[in-house]
């Protein structure tokens, strides 16, 4: 429960961090601040070479900072996932925002590298040659919510897939920081 109350203070400290933030941009004069955020997802996944009798079935976790520009959005995101393996991703993404008026709906695919425990190291981050891992294309799915400019809650799925093995996960997604709240004057959406 400790670690809960922790998290819930962290969050709420780095929401007060990003108006605080929103407020002395806002009064610069001729200053446009583009909309950023930091996500968190809890959720379940798998990693593995097939689907196996227990999909969905471990932790996953995933954080990320994303910057976003109109319709386009940048991603940086790290996932884990607490299988055997302890498998994952780092990965930067290109998303689109499919809708961004209450909701914001995106999707988006970029590069990886897959990262796994082994048995005798920490990680090996590999590079490509490794049956640990390697590049990997990133993909992801989200739809949350933006009533509030500094925080927004919503599902996201997300995975990668290369050659050796798949990652897929899903989980509720929390956004603290600068959120666009609805379309701007001249976009369509």
């Amino acid at each position: 429960m400790n670690v809960i109350a922790r998290a819930a203070f962290a969050a709420m400290l780095l929401s007060a961090t990003a108006c605080a933030a929103d407020d002395f941009a806002a009064s610069l004069p001729g200053q446009t601040v583009h909309p950023a955020w930091w996500a968190v997802s809890v959720g379940s996944g798998f990693a593995s070479e097939g689907i196996t009798g227990d999909v969905m079935g471990h932790a996953a976790v995933l954080g990320s900072i994303s910057l976003q520009d109109g319709a386009n959005i940048v991603t940086a995101r790290y996932t884990h996932f607490s299988n055997f393996n302890d498998d994952g991703d780092l990965a930067v993404l290109y998303e689109r925002a499919l809708s961004r008026r209450k909701l914001l709906v995106s999707a988006g695919f970029g590069f990886g590298f897959r990262h796994e425990r082994d048995m005798t190291l920490p990680y090996d981050k590999s590079g490509g040659d490794s049956d640990n891992g390697g590049v990997a294309l990133a993909w992801s799915l989200q739809a949350v919510t933006r009533t509030h400019a500094a925080a927004g809650l919503g599902t996201i799925i997300y995975g990668s897939v290369n050659s050796d093995r798949s990652l897929v996960g899903m989980g509720l997604v929390m956004h603290l920081g600068k959120l666009e709240t609805g379309p701007r004057a001249g976009d369509r959406r």
